[in-house]
């Protein structure tokens, strides 16, 4: 479980800090906009990717950050930004493969 954990996080962590162009229509992203880059970019079950993505959606990450985790783009998230988004990823995740 634990490698698996290593792995996830990993994964989601190169979302952020390494995706292509993508649209940029702004806005809040829906549920079922991250659950579906999260479950594509990290081969989850939809369950856990949509449990990851509501707790993203509970966190204090923008909707700019939001949007570019959706988009798989992170060309407007600062280094700052990013930082903050990989520890609500990585607590999201380890949450979430614990059955939370």
């Amino acid at each position: 479980m634990k490698t698996r954990l290593v792995a996830v996080v990993g994964a989601l962590i190169m979302v952020v800090a390494g995706g292509a162009c993508g649209d940029d229509s702004g806005g809040r992203p829906s549920k079922s906009e991250l659950s579906d880059t999260i479950v594509e970019q990290l081969d989850v079950e939809r369950a856990e990717g949509d449990c990851i993505a509501d707790e993203l959606l509970a966190s204090d990450l923008s909707d700019k950050v939001l949007t570019a985790i959706a988009d798989d783009d992170e060309s407007d998230v600062d280094d700052d930004e990013q930082e903050e988004a990989i520890e609500v990823i990585g607590k999201a995740t380890a949450d979430c493969a614990s059955g939370g």
